[in-house]
């Protein structure tokens, strides 16, 4: 389990040794906003920041500490640079070949998590224990909803990114994609039982 796509992929796999990947995204607003107020209080991480104590939703949203396309810089090991639409397409290319995609949220893990265990022939050892993973998860913490898309706190999160909404819209267009993917490999791994 890494969130290092890039530097991770050239230590493990080479054309012999080959990987199948699968990965969960999260409404990119929906993640930031949830960091902040994770944030706010997790003074045992390393990333812990006491300014983020004493700010809102808002004020962070304008600060320097708002993350900016986090996920696609990380996806791409570009963290500094500037990101361009040859990066974007470079990500999709990424992970419509490389990648089993799955969603967070409105009822999609589950479903995720299914395609997972279909598609790489899991087994969980403890089934029991899934549905607690799957509804009340290991790291919830309750904090107010994401602001209204007209609010001036969600449009400066989108500004900022901006290419992370872009790349969950491709990721949701590819989960819908991939169902038939997963079911045809379902289907086929079910005849030869």
């Amino acid at each position: 389990v890494t969130p290092l796509l890039q530097s991770s992929a050239t230590k493990l796999f080479s054309p012999q040794h080959k990987g199948r990947l699968f990965t969960i995204f999260r409404d990119p607003i929906e993640r930031v906003v949830s960091l902040f107020y994770y944030l706010q209080k997790a003074d045992w991480e390393p990333t812990f920041n006491p300014a983020l104590r004493n700010m809102t939703l808002e004020q962070y949203a304008y600060s320097s500490l708002l993350e900016s396309n986090f996920v696609t810089r990380l996806l791409l090991d570009k963290m500094e640079a500037p990101l361009e639409e040859r990066d974007f397409d470079r990500l999709k290319a990424i992970l419509r070949t490389k990648c089993l995609v799955g969603l967070l949220g409105d009822g999609l893990l589950e479903e995720s998590v299914k395609r997972f265990d279909r598609y790489f022939g899991f087994s969980p050892v403890k089934s029991e224990c899934k549905p607690g993973y799957l509804k009340q998860g290991t790291n919830r913490l309750s904090h107010p909803k994401v602001p209204a898309p007209d609010s001036s706190a969600y449009k400066e999160m989108a500004r900022k990114n901006h290419m992370d909404l872009r790349l969950y819209e491709y990721v949701k267009h590819l989960f819908a994609e991939q169902a038939s993917l997963v079911e045809d490999i379902g289907t086929l791994a079910d005849s030869k039982q």
